[in-house]
């Protein structure tokens, strides 16, 4: 989680600063996203309107990198054959790729 910010502009780390880097150093894997902690998640939630979903916010912007690297890093989209044995081979080149 990334700090919270409060209406006047300050941010405050809640949970610490830089955990979510020093663990994907560790284990080896990309950091994908820092989300910031926003009280426009519980109103959306509230109404069934999703803040994430809201590219003009800093949680929606947030979300919307998440599922950019998601889509493009970790599992891009792959034209695929009909064969099932070609289509794990696709995906383990994939992943192996994202991991170099």
């Amino acid at each position: 989680m990334a700090g919270f910010t409060c209406a006047h502009g300050e941010t405050y780390p809640l949970f610490g600063e830089g955990g979510g880097t020093r663990l994907s150093a560790e284990i080896g894997a990309p950091l994908l996203a820092s989300v910031p902690i926003d009280p426009l998640m519980a109103i959306g939630a509230d109404v069934g309107r999703p803040a994430a979903l809201d590219a003009t916010t800093a949680i929606g912007k947030a979300f919307a990198v998440l599922a950019e690297k998601i889509t493009t890093e970790v599992s891009p989209i792959v034209a695929m054959s009909s064969c099932s044995a070609r289509m794990i081979e696709a995906l383990e080149e994939a992943l192996s790729a994202a991991n170099d």
